[in-house]
């Protein structure tokens, strides 16, 4: 009878948490278009992670709250999210409380990203 490893039955999943991508005033420069230097760096080690994830065969990308800074974030700031995360793995957001406006369901920054 073969036996098959526990490990070979349980898909890998990359975890990340408290990105906080957000117009961080320390360090960074004025804001161009709504985005600063310090976000779009932010932005692009968040989508160096995914890309980790890919090489590492993981299934999917599990962001363990806080994506982003604020509960109310700009439009841009959702974009640059969306751009980072495009076409890399599925990613699974749980909302953190920088994310979330209140305990009510669905009131939170991360909705528009479910798309």
């Amino acid at each position: 009878m073969d036996t098959v490893s526990l490990a070979a039955l349980v898909p890998r999943i990359a975890a990340i948490a408290d990105v906080h991508l957000g117009n961080h005033r320390q360090f960074a420069t004025p804001t161009v278009a709504g985005v600063n230097n310090r976000a779009m760096e932010v932005a692009r080690l968040l989508r160096e992670a995914a890309e980790t994830a890919i090489h590492r065969d993981a299934a999917m990308l599990l962001i363990c709250g806080d994506l982003l800074d604020i509960d109310d974030p700009t439009p841009q700031m959702l974009t640059l999210a969306v751009h980072a995360l495009a076409e890399t793995l599925p990613i699974v957001a749980l909302v953190g409380n920088h994310d979330q406006h209140s305990a009510r369901p669905g009131d939170h920054a991360l909705g528009p990203l479910a798309a």
